[in-house]
This record gives structure tokens, C-alpha cells and sequence, in this order.
């Protein structure tokens, strides 16, 4: 047994999280980005300004069930935004991207075929902070969901992984996990 998978079983950090929110992905072509800008700032800085208004306070480690209905609640007003040369790519919980698709200016580019869009994903989230001496987390837990026939968006922070599957498969997606050894909320 390799330093990952005992570590799957006894590591915290590493316990994987279905989350209670839905999820929007989006994808805008980097060059036509420019025209969007308004409604991309009012998104980064409604994120921002929600994220610093409401500090998540956890409950105290004691209290196992209010931890994990707080973990599996942290998708709530989740937002990435990732530019390449190419696109950006927004995964975002599902009331935000309604209200993206509410904005006027939005939806007229979206008609016109510059935005594509998919929905509505689910997410596993791995808790973390994951430990810097391990290797191959992502790639183990990608090959249990290709095993399943599970397509995945992965987005990485410092701390974790967000783990997007389509809407209907995160309780396979979950079972698979815990059937490769993860310890699954």
C-alpha cells in the first residue's frame, strides 16, 4: 500500500464531500471577453464583496454534524474565474449563474453563441487542507471516475479540489470513491 492510499483512510484532510449546491459551468471565448466586462465585474466583485460580508465561522470540531452540514454547504456562492489565451472559464453555483443569465447584456451574447454553458453539475469536494507530501490525489481520485465512466471539471485551490460531475451522477460518482478506499460524508 503506497503513501496515498493509507493515507485515503486516515488523513482528515483528505475525506471527499458531496456538497449540497448546484453548479453552472461557462466558458467565453478570451477574445470576446471585452464585451462582457461589465457583467464579469459585477460577478468577481458580488463574489468578493458576499465572501467578505459573510465570513464562514465553522461550528466547533466537537459538534460532528453541524461541521459536516457546514462543509457540505460550502459550495454556496462558490465562483472561479480562470483566464487563458483562449477562455475564461467560470464554474459558479447555480444562483449566480442565474443571475448572470438574468442580465440583459449577458443574454444577448449568450444568444449570439460566445458563451457556452453546461449545467447543472454537482460537486465533491476533498476537505484539506491537503498535505504537500502526497502525490497523485487528483489523478487517483480522476482514474476512479474515469473507471466509473464519470467525466469530471477539476478545479484546484491551495487548500483542495472541487471535484464538478454532472448533476445526476454525484452519488455514483461518490460511491465510486468510497468503493476505491476514500472516506466519502
Amino acid at each position: 500500500m503506497n503513501d496515498l492510499e493509507a493515507a485515503k483512510q486516515t488523513e482528515p484532510s483528505l475525506v471527499i464531500i458531496p456538497l449540497d449546491a448546484t453548479f453552472d459551468l461557462f466558458r467565453i471565448p478570451s477574445a470576446d471577453a471585452g464585451r462582457l466586462i461589465g457583467p464579469l465585474e459585477a460577478l468577481s466583485s458580488k463574489a468578493l464583496r458576499y465572501s467578505i460580508d459573510n465570513p464562514v465561522s465553522p461550528p466547533s470540531k466537537d459538534d460532528r454534524q453541524a461541521m459536516a452540514a457546514c462543509e457540505k454547504a460550502s459550495g454556496n456562492r462558490y465562483v472561479s474565474i480562470t483566464r487563458t489565451q483562449d477562455e475564461i472559464s467560470l464554474p459558479i453555483d447555480k444562483q449566480v449563474g442565474d443571475e448572470l443569465r438574468e442580465n440583459a447584456d449577458w443574454a444577448t451574447e449568450s444568444k449570439a453563441g460566445l458563451i457556452e454553458h453546461e449545467g447543472p453539475y454537482g460537486c465533491l469536494r476533498v476537505r484539506g487542507p491537503m498535505p504537500l507530501y502526497l502525490t497523485g490525489i487528483a489523478a487517483n481520485f480522476t482514474k476512479t471516475l474515469q473507471t466509473a465512466n464519470i467525466a469530471v471539471f477539476v478545479i484546484s485551490t491551495w487548500d483542495t479540489d472541487w471535484i464538478f460531475v454532472k448533476q445526476d451522477k454525484v452519488a455514483e460518482a461518490a460511491a465510486a470513491l468510497a468503493k476505491d478506499g476514500w472516506v466519502v460524508l
